[in-house]
Parts: C-alpha cells; structure tokens; sequence
C-alpha cells in the first residue's frame, strides 16, 4: 500500500505541476492574444494613414499634371502671339522701308538734290566694291540699310 500512496502522491505532485504550467501557459497566451490585438489595430490604423497619404499625393500628382497642362497651353499660346507680332512686324518694317524709298523718290522728283562730297563718293565706290567682292557682306550691309 505504500507503494500505492508514493505512486499517487507522485502523481498528484506532475498533476499540480501540470496545473500550473497550463496556468502559465495560458496567461501568456492571453497577454500574447492582448498584444497581437492592440498590434493589430495599431497596424490597421498606420495602414489607414498610408492610405490617406496615397491618396492626397495622387490628388497632388494630378493637380500638378494639370498645372503643367495648363502652362503647356499658355507656352503654346504665347508662342503664336509671338509669331503673329513677329509677322507684324516684319510687315510694318517692310512697310515703313516701301515708305522712305517712296518718300526719297518724291523729294528727287521735286528736282531736289542732295550733294555729297568726294570723301562721301569716294566711301560709296569702295563700299559698292567690297560689296561685290563679298556679297554675303553685302546682304547684311543690306539688312542695315
């Protein structure tokens, strides 16, 4: 019978032992189940916030993308009125030249004459001269003129 009562005393004793490390056991997972819920909301709260970032960056990106749009049209209108004014201008040049030369041959058919001096003639001659020794010299001379 001693043999019987060690046996169950021996049995009893891993059965307390037992106990408390289910005890234990299951107090830690508790504390883990505490832990990977509040991980769980702090991850579903930082996911949020990651996506309220993308979603305001995607609002500036087509915000900016519509900027650029918009100065790429006023590039695009600036330009052609450039070109216009160019056009005009070139047309008024051509205007105002047709003008002088129309104006200087009035005053010559006024029988008005202009003298100039053997220096001046002679600047002339030399100008002409190099003028056809150089006729891309001339064009610009031209232009000048």
């Amino acid at each position: 019978m001693s043999i019987l009562v060690t046996q169950i005393s021996a049995a009893t004793s891993q059965l307390d032992t037992l106990t408390k490390d289910i005890e234990a056991a299951s107090f830690r997972k508790s504390k883990l189940e505490e832990e990977y819920a509040a991980r769980q909301t702090t991850l579903a709260g930082e996911l949020q916030s990651i996506n309220d970032s993308r979603a305001t960056l995607l609002e500036d990106q087509n915000r900016l993308q519509e900027a650029i749009l918009a100065a790429t049209q006023m590039i695009d209108a600036l330009h052609n009125q450039k070109q216009a004014l160019e056009e005009e201008l070139k047309e008024l040049c051509e205007r105002h030249r047709v003008a002088l030369l129309s104006n200087w041959q009035d005053v010559g058919e006024l029988g008005i004459r202009f003298t100039t001096t053997e220096k001046e003639t002679q600047l002339v001659a030399a100008i002409k001269d190099i003028c056809e020794l150089y006729p891309e010299l001339g064009r610009e001379l031209k232009k000048i003129e």
